[in-house]
């Protein structure tokens, strides 16, 4: 098996600190932290004795809520986690299934609930270390060994088969057993061959409308990122590293959005700017990032990675995060419940905030992005080192050469450009620190320790950190970003300034909403919002008539419009012919002509808005 080029640090080695600590504390606050108080199929899951679902959404809401209790060190609620992990192991069966079943049962089971729950067990041993984990994978496994004898992977499953292998393949280290290797090949034999999907034309058209499948499955696709990444683990063939990012590039192409995701509301939707982009789908983008990272350390990953959780994770809640949407749109100049909206599949509700607008699966889902983000903030690396993924703040405590140590990253990236980063050890020591720099950064300086940007590979500049009898070491590393623009053949931009992407917010009217159902009652609700300020604008492309603007960064949570701690003002001309449809603006080509004289639009980041315009058409001379 190969061997990971970096080594995600058990949760809770690092804290998070400043605007990340105020957004997970949010997080725990609002439904992730409480939807095992209330709704019903996580309180009454079966997974945890009761009678309702007994599929994916406890261990869905799990594999979150785990790493979001230990990084924020909260007593109360790792024992609420402990309390319900117990009761996993608990109920196990002698022959590895997860509680009680009938034959037939297990013989309707899609396997894909047993592979999200091994992950759910593996994450809760990078928390604990608890040894039932070792067993009940162990047993789990052999469970499944023997159900895809006569019942290969179906469905769900078998689209999602390198779910399952992440755990197996962290088995097999604890053990060293070959039966898991061979097991992760019989799922990947079994599997759907997304190498061969994603290399082919059927990725390219957008899915026909009210037809849905397996394959265009925004969210299959989104986990399946990673899947090239698990079949050279197992198999260490070169065909799957060389096309490691095919998924990745060619969803780019044909469904890329700005802000790092791919278009799909339930099945792949091209690059309108209207069309809607499921939940699921960018927390499982990230996560299949994050994977990824730690098993090749590629720095460009990790340059989507900040894109996506900066701009599209945020941008997909209310900023209490009470609220959530099933499909955000790029372009979102109304979220309601209208027949006619212009999703594929999805329902009239899918872009309104609320407690399970559409489909409950997103509800289960939206714990793992911010968590897993930052637990990914630094990683150790094959050679005893440390490796900076992304630049948020943070602290970690960890060994470096059997040296005890502590780091501590001061800043307010990515609203500022100025990281600090304090590393403290018991006695003297020396270690390799690998530095990302990213592709959007020409001018990254870095003080303190010996950098060269000529010397980058991979996307990281490799140097020595040496720690005398002084016990620390600072270094002060600079991120310079310009105001750029992200262009479409529709003579359409959008602007971005390092890894930020900026709209035009839209002030907006907030309705509630199924207030006869008491499980969407406040806080908890489902809310509609329509706009109350202008939007109609295309925009005048000249960067250099662009101005940047920077606030203090508070104690407030950050991704909520009154709180933008940065904002791009630009010229802009008003369009009156841009309408809407069904409760969506329309797709609105480039380019306009100017008349008139511009106006000066305020765009703030994309994540810190609820209603948006973030794709405008070009504004040209008459």
């Amino acid at each position: 098996m190969m061997r990971f080029r970096f080594e995600q640090l058990s949760f809770g080695l690092i804290k998070p600190k400043g605007w990340l600590l105020k957004q997970l504390t949010v997080q725990k606050e609002g439904l992730s932290g409480n939807l095992d108080r209330f709704w019903p199929d996580i309180k009454d899951s079966k997974w945890f004795g009761g009678n309702a679902e007994g599929w994916e959404r406890a261990p869905y809401w799990l594999d979150g809520v785990i790493p979001l209790a230990y990084l924020l060190d909260d007593l109360e609620f790792r024992d609420n986690i402990r309390k319900k992990m117990d009761l996993i192991f608990s109920k196990q069966q002698d022959d590895g299934w997860p509680y009680p079943m009938t034959d037939q049962e297990k013989r309707n089971y899609d396997l894909w609930a047993l592979l999200l729950i091994s992950k759910v067990v593996y994450t809760y041993y990078l928390a604990e270390k608890d040894e039932r984990c070792v067993r009940y994978l162990t047993r789990l496994f052999d469970a499944v060994d023997k159900a895809i004898d006569r019942t290969p992977l179906r469905h769900w499953a078998q689209y999602r088969w390198f779910e399952g292998v992440i755990p197996l393949l962290w088995l097999y280290d604890k053990t060293k057993e070959e039966k898991w290797l061979l097991l992760g090949r019989r799922l990947m034999a079994q599997g759907f061959r997304w190498d061969e999907f994603h290399r082919s034309p059927l990725v390219e058209a957008p899915a026909e409308k009210g037809r849905w499948s397996f394959d265009k499955h925004v969210v299959n696709n989104a986990m399946a990122i990673k899947a090239n990444g698990i079949a050279y683990a197992l198999t260490e063939d070169p065909y799957y590293l060389e096309n490691l990012t095919i998924a990745k590039d060619r969803l780019d192409e044909f469904h890329g959005y700005v802000t790092g995701v791919f278009s799909g509301d339930e099945v792949l939707a091209g690059k309108s700017p209207v069309q809607g982009t499921e939940l699921c789908a960018v927390a499982e983008y990230m996560y299949s990032l994050e994977v990824l990272i730690e098993m090749f350390g590629k720095g460009d990953l990790a340059d989507r990675l900040e894109k996506i959780t900066f701009n599209a994770w945020p941008a997909t809640f209310l900023p209490d995060m009470w609220s959530h949407q099933y499909d955000q749109q790029i372009n979102q100049a109304e979220c309601s419940i209208k027949q006619g909206r212009t999703w594929k599949t999805n329902g009239p509700a899918s872009n309104i905030f609320g407690l399970e607008p559409n489909y409950g699966c997103c509800t289960a889902n939206l714990s793992q992005g911010w968590p897993k983000y930052a637990a990914s903030l630094w990683m150790k690396t094959d050679d005893d080192g440390l490796a900076v993924i992304s630049y948020a703040p943070c602290s970690l405590s960890t060994t470096l050469k059997d040296v005890q140590a502590e780091v501590i990253v001061d800043t307010q990236y990515p609203f500022k450009e100025d990281v600090t980063v304090l590393i403290k050890a018991d006695k003297p020591v020396s270690f390799p620190l690998y530095i990302r720099v990213p592709k959007w950064c020409n001018r990254m300086t870095v003080t303190g320790v010996s950098f060269d940007k000529e010397t980058v590979k991979e996307g990281f500049v490799k140097t020595e950190v040496r720690i005398g009898e002084e016990k620390s070491k600072e270094i002060r590393i600079l991120l310079p970003s310009e105001i750029t623009l992200y262009e479409t053949p529709q003579k359409t931009v959008s602007v971005t300034k390092g890894p930020l992407v900026f709209s035009l917010p839209i002030e907006e009217e907030k309705i509630a909403v199924n207030t006869e159902d008491p499980l969407k009652a406040p806080p908890h609700g489902d809310f509609e919002l329509y706009p109350v300020s202008e939007w109609r604008y295309a925009l005048d492309p000249d960067t250099s008539k662009m101005t940047y603007e920077e606030k203090k960064v508070t104690d407030a949570c950050m991704f909520a419009p009154e709180n933008a701690p940065v904002a791009l003002y630009v010229d802009a001309y008003y369009t009156e012919d841009w309408g809407m449809t069904n409760g969506s603006c329309d797709e609105k080509p480039g380019p306009v002509p100017k008349k008139g004289a511009p106006e000066r639009i305020r765009l703030i980041p994309y994540g810190c808005t609820n209603l948006r315009i973030t794709e405008f058409p070009v504004a040209e001379d008459v």
